[in-house]
């Protein structure tokens, strides 16, 4: 089987507007169907569209201690939840977020690179001393950190289970 080819931005754009004309009518599935591509289509266009200016206004703000490793970390992650994206984990290729810890300098600090796979204990990747540069991919699927722990606390095997 091989895998298609990627659109071009104007490919993407055609075919955006293509899904949301047939998804004014139809059956739920088929509805939901386009729309949820539309959603694929329009996280691929903002991660791309997003990942040089983003790059660019993050190496302007400072952060050479760990402090400020930290805040820029914070504005980085949520600028990208609220848009839908991610960083592209450069070891694993799975989404990322950004973190600063101490390390072996906690007057600086460094940055890494955080898989966004909600285990119990987060998988660190890629440190660096300096910013690294930040290639975004679409992760607009997001799944609230204690779910499945307080399901299971609680005793519910789906949303609105029933406590045993």
């Amino acid at each position: 089987m091989t895998q298609a080819k990627p659109l071009t931005d104007d490919e993407r754009i055609q075919r955006i507007v293509q899904l949301f004309k047939e998804a004014k009518s139809g059956s739920y599935s088929t509805v939901a169907s386009r729309l949820r591509e539309v959603r694929e289509l329009v996280h691929e266009e903002i991660a791309e569209r997003l990942s040089k200016p983003l790059n660019e206004h993050l190496a302007q703000i400072p952060h050479a201690t760990l402090h400020e490793k930290q805040d820029l970390a914070r504005f980085a992650n949520a600028e990208m939840r609220c848009l839908g994206v991610a960083i592209r984990c450069p070891k694993t290729g799975l989404p990322a977020m950004l973190h600063a810890n101490s390390g072996h300098d906690a007057t600086k600090g460094r940055f890494q690179f955080s898989v966004i796979d909600h285990k119990p204990h987060p998988t660190r990747t890629v440190t660096s001393q300096t910013l690294p540069m930040l290639v975004l991919m679409p992760h607009f699927t997001r799944k609230e950190p204690l779910v499945d722990y307080w399901a299971k606390t609680l005793g519910h095997s789906q949303p609105g289970g029933k406590r045993r």
